[in-house]
């Protein structure tokens, strides 16, 4: 889980030209909540500020000489993060850790907030309402990435 305040004051801001009530005598406001919805459900690819992060890491394992692409269609990955402190949790955060593993030595690309820059950077899955929670709450939920039917 992540808090930043910023990140979701331009979330919900992104819909202004929505709110507008004569675009050339037009009245878009009726279009304002569902850009909202559609802005929030649109992760967010982006460097993650390690101080945001607010609970433990949670880690799945892919062994990719075994899964089957048909498996990595729809992945439900459930989470109960304790909160570290008290905050207003804006979302989940994402990224990945690649490990090499060899005969004997084994290396890992990490793309976590905090390591080293990457072209593949974080991803925020954003709630549109923020979660207000104290230290040593928990946040629990199933996350669920499903692939486009393209």
């Amino acid at each position: 889980p992540f808090s930043d305040a910023m990140l979701q004051w331009e979330q919900v801001n992104k819909n202004a030209f929505w709110k507008n009530t004569n675009f050339y005598g037009l009245d878009l406001t009726a279009a304002a909540s569902r850009c909202t919805k559609e802005h929030f459900r649109q992760p967010i690819v982006d460097y993650i500020n390690p101080e945001c992060i607010v609970g433990p890491t949670h880690t799945t394992r892919f062994d990719f000489s075994t899964i089957t692409v048909e498996e990595l269609h729809r992945i439900e990955i459930p989470f109960d993060f304790e909160i570290k402190q008290p905050c207003l949790v804006h979302g989940l955060a994402g990224w990945f850790d690649a490990v090499f593993e060899g005969t004997n030595t084994s290396v890992v690309l990490t793309t976590a907030p905090g390591g080293p820059g990457t072209h593949w950077y974080q991803i925020r899955f954003m709630v549109e309402t923020p979660l207000a929670v104290n230290a040593g709450q928990h946040v629990e939920g199933t996350l669920v990435l499903e692939a486009n039917n393209l």
